[in-house]
């Protein structure tokens, strides 16, 4: 591996232990992603304002938006089976065909 720059890395630790102090990160020595706790209630929240945008379930739990939140797909889905139980909506899935419906029609 080639010389490094002494900016460059020194950037780059300044953003780790940012992300760290912010709780994105964990760890001292050997950085990793710290796990994020959403409540079930607030990802339902959040699945309802994003079906205003996209109302396909199957394409709701590909959409990016959740990164935002560090979600994978895998994740989304086993929220919105979560979400399911505790009756904040109705999501039923089969295959590659999904029904996602809420309680309301608006927040209000």
């Amino acid at each position: 591996m080639g010389r490094q720059d002494p900016t460059i890395v020194r950037i780059a630790q300044g953003l780790l232990s940012a992300l760290r102090d912010f709780g994105v990160l964990q760890g001292a020595v050997k950085k990793r992603m710290a796990p994020v706790y959403l409540p079930v209630a607030a990802f339902a929240y959040v699945a309802y304002c994003l079906k205003q945008h996209q109302p396909s379930g199957a394409k709701l739990v590909e959409l990016p938006d959740w990164k935002l939140f560090f979600l994978p797909r895998e994740s989304v889905e086993r929220f919105l089976f979560e979400a399911h139980q505790h009756k904040l909506l109705e999501y039923h899935a089969a295959g590659s065909v999904t029904r996602r419906t809420f309680p309301a029609d608006t927040l209000e």
